[in-house]
């Protein structure tokens, strides 16, 4: 069973078009995601899901179209609010200096406190550290981590900035089957308190297993929205990803489970 949702959008998205060096990447896409709702957007290799995600941070600004954050435009908050309300994570983030764990989970802070973390933020920290399994990293170099034990750094910093949506962009990329269950376990468990979430993700048989909403994107426009199972076909998902899918039923759950043809 979902959790229940607020009737109030918590965000929204009217006719959003953006996009690089002239060129549009993200075409008239609308969309409205209600408090604790879990959302995952899905789509080919260049269809505008890691552009979608950077624009509802503010990372990108739309060249049209309206974004409303409970319903004020996002145009109207400081950078610092916006961080404040939105976490994202990008599929690949690097840092340059020799950070230790703990120092880069302490970040996640720094839209409340600058740089003089109080004995809350520290509590914070130490909460999202434990929750991604890195505490015991919490002394090690950022930079000598292995991909898998960065990306969840990562992600606890972003839990740490506690943010009202969780932006996050392939966040089972670099890691291992154990680890990628865990972070939709995760997932799932905040969603379950009511966080709202928004993921792009490649991984359809973990969204078909956690995530109640989809959207699917092709070419930078929106295909399809609506409940997981009832979106999730072999026929959408073979014209989205222009490849032969087959559609298995998971021995326990009743979802659909998908495997490309020989």
């Amino acid at each position: 069973m979902n959790p229940p949702t607020s009737q109030s959008p918590e965000l929204e998205v009217h006719s959003l078009t953006v996009g690089y060096d002239r060129r549009p990447v993200i075409k008239g896409f609308s969309f409205t995601v209600r408090k604790g709702e879990w959302v995952a957007i899905l789509g080919p290799n260049g269809s505008g899901k890691s552009t979608l995600l950077k624009t509802l941070a503010y990372i990108i600004k739309p060249w049209e179209g309206e974004i409303l954050l409970r319903g004020k435009p996002l145009s109207k908050f400081t950078r610092r609010k916006i961080s404040q309300c939105i976490a994202w994570v990008p599929e690949r983030s690097e840092l340059s200096f020799p950070f230790s764990v703990e120092e880069t989970v302490l970040m996640g802070r720094y839209p409340y406190n600058s740089r003089n973390p109080t004995r809350e933020d520290w509590s914070i920290a130490r909460w999202a550290m434990e929750l991604m399994e890195v505490y015991e990293l919490r002394d090690r170099n950022v930079l000598e981590l292995s991909a898998g034990e960065y990306r969840r750094v990562m992600l606890a910093r972003a839990l740490a900035q506690q943010p009202l949506i969780l932006l996050l962009d392939e966040p089972s990329a670099h890691l291992d089957v154990k680890h990628q269950a865990h972070i939709f376990k995760l997932l799932s468990e905040l969603h379950k308190q009511g966080q709202t979430i928004i993921i792009a993700s490649h991984n359809l048989n973990l969204v078909s297993l956690f995530v109640p909403k989809v959207i699917l994107i092709k070419d930078g426009t929106k295909r399809k929205e609506g409940i997981t199972r009832q979106v999730l076909t072999e026929s959408i998902l073979t014209e989205i990803y222009d490849t032969e899918l087959s559609l298995l039923k998971h021995p326990e759950y009743d979802i659909p489970i998908f495997l490309p043809e020989r």
